[in-house]
């Protein structure tokens, strides 16, 4: 299957920063099943209006293997949703990953909820034959995506 990140780095490696789906010491990559949920993401959570992106890249990553989750709205949190990224919602994430230990696990998305982030596990064993970066393209917003930050 291919997902998408939008990032200023080509590394699949992920980070242990606490994010909406895990706690610090907990290492995932964010990735989304379409470029435009990527660029929503991004844009919702780190664009503002005193810095326009011009160095982010999109990646298409290939990922292979059946270890994945696939978690519904119904079973997620009452506080997933919430702008502010709740601990109950991180533990929810980090304990997904410490208790059954998949590849990834599918949840939908807060900006566009018909639609699915893939949180990958770098944990997993044999993560980098599993999950492979394809493609890397330069990525730039439209400009007109500017007024709406004044």
């Amino acid at each position: 299957m291919i997902v998408w990140r939008l990032s200023r780095h080509n590394s699949l490696e992920g980070s242990d920063t606490p994010g909406r789906w895990n706690l610090r010491k907990t290492k995932v990559l964010y990735t989304a099943s379409n470029p435009s949920l990527c660029a929503w993401e991004v844009f919702a959570h780190q664009i503002d209006g005193d810095s326009w992106p011009t160095d982010y890249f999109l990646l298409k990553i290939e990922v292979q293997g059946t270890d994945i989750l696939t978690i519904s709205a119904r079973d997620l949190p009452a506080e997933w949703n919430t702008l502010a990224y709740k601990n109950s919602v991180r533990k929810f994430g980090s304990d997904i990953m410490a208790r059954d230990k998949p590849l990834g696990f599918w949840v939908p998305s807060v900006v566009i909820p018909e639609e699915h982030n893939l949180i990958l596990n770098p944990q997993f064993p044999n993560y980098h034959s599993l999950v492979k970066l394809k493609e890397t393209i330069p990525f730039e917003y439209d400009e007109r995506f500017k007024k709406f930050l004044k």
